[in-house]
């Protein structure tokens, strides 16, 4: 695997390639993008390069190091490194805390078992609090030679920025539905449609999960079109059936569902959604600060409440 396994960024891939084959790159990078930027895949795959035995800026996929990088899969498709001189954090229950911190600072205390350097990959640096940025920023301002820090997120603004002014910035750009169907087109079109919509790589993408998403969307769809409350019902139970950590992720995939209904909606070419653009506006908005929100540990039962109520409200008011 490299640079080559996701498509777009191609410029920025061989910005980067150069940066490292030169070790010339900054021990502190961000990169910020939405999930079709698949700014995580392009992170980890700087991780990899900088491992890499070669040293030729990409990852070869054949020395030790690539090997280890690599790892496992888990049940899910997802890779486990078990490079001992790499450390993966992403957030927990959507939260970063002082305490992943504290294992960083554990981590970066000793000098690399096998490779020349370590490196630190943060997924998703928006998930974490202000505590914790504060440690993270007393690390950053006492840099060891032999660390990398490669950041993600979606949303810089939500960073520190005595954090922001120590790290090289990148942005990435969203790839086109047209270049990401293009480049993973030995996939079944369900599959595509499905990762692409959620920012992943179709290889991650599960039988289950495709079964989840046809559920999800006809139960969604008579809420929405007739205010169906047996469906309300239905979705109601689904959720109560869960385990309370795994209820954020399902009110996210509920409300990424009724954002593609709206999407689908408004695109439509019948004459009695031309002015609906404005309404569509407001509750495509109020959708986006109650997905927010599930990321902010908020009660769940009690965003699955006003969920509920979005609900039957574009089937009143639209």
């Amino acid at each position: 695997m490299s640079f080559k396994r996701f498509p777009g960024n191609w410029e920025l891939k061989e910005l980067f390639k150069k940066l490292i084959s030169q070790d010339t790159i900054s021990q502190a990078i961000l990169l910020s993008g939405d999930s079709l930027s698949f700014k995580d895949g392009f992170a980890f795959e700087i991780a990899k390069a900088l491992h890499c035995e070669r040293g030729n800026g990409d990852s070869c996929g054949e020395c030790r190091n690539c090997k280890l990088m690599e790892g496992i899969k888990d049940e899910d498709g997802n890779i486990i490194p078990s490079h001992p001189d790499f450390l993966k954090i992403v957030p927990e229950k959507d939260i970063i805390k002082i305490d992943i911190v504290r294992e960083i600072a554990k981590f970066i205390r000793s000098r690399p078992m096998i490779s020349r350097k370590k490196v630190v990959l943060i997924e998703n640096m928006d998930r974490m609090n202000i505590e914790a940025q504060n440690a993270f920023l007393k690390i950053l301002e006492e840099p060891h030679f032999y660390v990398h820090y490669i950041l993600t997120t979606s949303r810089i603004d939500t960073i520190l920025d005595t954090i922001i002014s120590r790290v090289q910035k990148f942005y990435l750009k969203r790839v086109s539905k047209a270049e990401f169907f293009d480049f993973f087109k030995e996939f079944p079109e369900d599959i595509l449609n499905h990762a692409f919509e959620k920012g992943a790589f179709p290889d991650s993408v599960s039988e289950e999960e495709l079964e989840e998403e046809k559920l999800l969307s006809s139960i969604v769809s008579k809420i929405l079109e007739i205010g169906d409350k047996r469906s309300l019902i239905e979705l109601r139970d689904l959720f109560i059936s869960l385990s309370r950590d795994s209820k954020g992720d399902f009110l996210r995939n509920v409300i990424f569902t009724v954002k593609r209904k709206i999407k689908e909606k408004i695109s439509a070419p019948s004459s009695e959604n031309l002015n609906l653009d404005d309404k569509f506006f407001e509750y495509y908005n109020k959708l986006e600060s109650l997905e927010t929100d599930t990321l902010l540990n908020i009660n769940s039962n009690l965003l699955f409440t006003t969920l509920s109520d979005l609900l039957l409200n574009f089937h009143r008011n639209l």
